[in-house]
């Protein structure tokens, strides 16, 4: 909040900005280029890189523009079902990240106990059990209404609801529109040239595999 003191509630701020938002931090408090160095397949040879921040941000589409919304799913009634689905906020999916933690820290201590086997089993069946919830809680976090028909639903808990009630096909299609959306929502590849030993030692790795 104090970097960005426009950004009132930073905490509802949309997921897909985050790293839009870091990165300019830093240009703005450290530096204009971040080093990145990546390995060269199938070799011992790396590259080295600096990004230029502000062309890189440059580049990143407008998720205002980008982002579709709606989504509109028929079910096996032929009813027709309208969801406005809006990017997960920061909010939730650092929640959802301290949840896996917690699941996580609780396997363990269940694991290292010493009480008996069957005890164990239950209580890491429950422990799945509320990871599988994530994901309808990760959904629902970004699903803003759901209209049926002459009915429209926005509140929180009767979207988790219903969500817990579909079936696993639409659920799914509501997953693929959100990852679809994020894909529209993301950095360009950022072109990277490798030198002439580098070259070599790929058409070297390629020139083994051809042999054998």
């Amino acid at each position: 909040r104090s970097c960005v003191p426009a950004i009132t509630n930073p905490e509802l701020m949309p997921l897909v900005d985050l790293d839009l938002l870091l990165l300019n931090i830093r240009r703005a408090s450290y530096s204009p280029t971040v080093p990145i160095t990546a390995d060269v397949p199938g070799t011992d040879q790396q590259i080295t890189v600096d990004l230029d921040i502000e062309q890189l941000t440059a580049q990143f589409p407008n998720a205002q523009e980008q982002w579709d919304e709606n989504l509109t799913i028929m079910d096996d009634a032929g009813n027709q079902l309208d969801f406005v689905i809006c990017p997960v906020t920061v909010k939730s999916m650092f929640g959802a990240t301290k949840f896996v933690l917690r699941q996580q820290q609780a396997a363990a201590e269940i694991s290292m106990s010493n009480r008996k086997n069957d005890e164990k089993i239950d209580d890491m069946d429950e422990q799945f059990k509320n990871l599988s919830s994530l994901a309808v809680n990760i959904v629902s976090d970004s699903i803003q209404e759901i209209r049926t028909g002459t009915t429209t639903v926005k509140n929180p808990a009767e979207i988790r609801n219903f969500l817990n009630q579909i079936d696993l096909e639409y659920f799914r299609a509501i997953q693929n529109h959100i990852n679809k959306q994020k894909e529209r929502v993301t950095f360009a590849d950022w072109p990277m040239t490798s030198s002439a030993e580098q070259i070599a030692a790929v058409n070297a790795v390629l020139a083994e595999i051809g042999a054998a």
